[in-house]
């Protein structure tokens, strides 16, 4: 059972990455601090999009209200908090069976 959470805790550690990366990279391009032509950043760029785009797009859709404040998404600071909850019920559970 520990080897499971031990993943699971990894794997939420990851997305929580991926959202924050997703955010710095949105805030740079809106400063355009990004218009370089590097190829391998922009293949990089549009995946960590495509994969916060996945997670957060599920969250808009289940939340009953609006994430956002005029121009600022809310959504990723919510999924955050959600995954740091979700952790932090992993980490207590591995401790508790251990």
């Amino acid at each position: 059972m520990i080897p499971f959470l031990s993943v699971l805790k990894t794997i939420i550690s990851f997305a929580a990455g991926i959202v924050i990366v997703d955010v710095l990279f949105g805030w740079l391009v809106a400063a355009n601090a990004f218009n370089c032509p590097n190829k391998f950043l922009m293949i990089f760029m549009d995946s960590v999009g495509r994969l916060s785009a996945f997670m957060l797009n599920h969250l808009r859709a289940k939340t009953p209200f609006r994430l956002d404040v005029g121009t600022i998404d809310l959504s990723p600071l919510f999924l955050l908090l959600i995954l740091t909850f979700v952790g932090d019920i992993v980490s207590r559970l591995m401790m508790k069976i251990s």
